[in-house]
């Protein structure tokens, strides 16, 4: 990616430079030539008072017409094409039409960034339409209660460092699923509470919802972690 003087002025100025990850701050040296002992790595946080008291049960299904026996397999965010939503839908169809697994639906929550409509007509195509719910923003209240009731949250976009809503989800008690080049998915891996999965590899997301969705106390166990 190419900077103007002045942003790379205020790199070499800068006392310090914060990354999120490891990750990014490799990314300080190899591409910006920033020296490692001014790299200060702070990972992102979430304030947990939020998690102590959640909803109760059954709330936010309630509001969406989602049966009580339906598994929830939850993506928040941006409805934006780089999100990894296509992906996440693509593996959501192969559970439902290759794996024969038809007790749960896929939620997408979040405001339209561009990608709303080619994401219901994808659902439509592969024949999942009537099993995948788009709820638009959600108030922090209805956020809340869309984890409460989830059973696994997926983040699928092919890289990012600064994403909450794992965190969220995990602070909420619920597993959760990214794509490798996202920066939590070592550390979700290593602490339990989630898997990762190579971007695009459709089959491969696809076991892993399975594996969560079909099996209560490893949900339970992770979401514990």
């Amino acid at each position: 990616r190419q900077m103007c003087i002045r942003d790379r002025l205020t790199l070499d100025q800068a006392k310090v430079c914060t990354a999120l990850s490891e990750f990014e701050a490799r990314q300080y040296m190899q591409i910006f030539k920033i020296p490692k002992e001014k790299i200060a790595i702070i990972p992102n946080g979430i304030d947990l008072s939020l998690y102590v008291r959640l909803p109760p049960e059954g709330v936010f299904k309630s509001k969406y017409g989602i049966k009580e026996d339906r598994k929830v397999i939850l993506y928040l965010g941006r409805i934006n094409k780089v999100k990894g939503i296509g992906f996440l839908i693509r593996s959501f169809s192969h559970l439902i039409n290759k794996m024969k697994y038809d007790q749960a639906v896929l939620v997408i929550a979040g405001p339209d960034d561009g990608y709303l409509n080619e994401a219901r007509s994808l659902s439509r195509s592969l024949g999942i339409g009537d099993k995948v719910i788009f709820t638009g923003f959600l108030t922090e209240h209805d956020k809340l209660c869309a984890y409460v009731d989830s059973t696994v949250v997926v983040h699928p976009e092919r890289f990012n460092v600064t994403l909450i809503a794992p965190l969220e989800a995990a602070a909420s008690g619920k597993p959760i699923i990214v794509s490798r080049g996202n920066y939590l998915s070592k550390i979700a891996r290593e602490e339990g509470f989630g898997f990762s999965v190579s971007y695009g590899d459709v089959k491969g997301m696809a076991e892993l919802l399975r594996q969560i969705l079909s099996d209560q106390s490893l949900a339970k166990v992770m979401g514990n972690k």
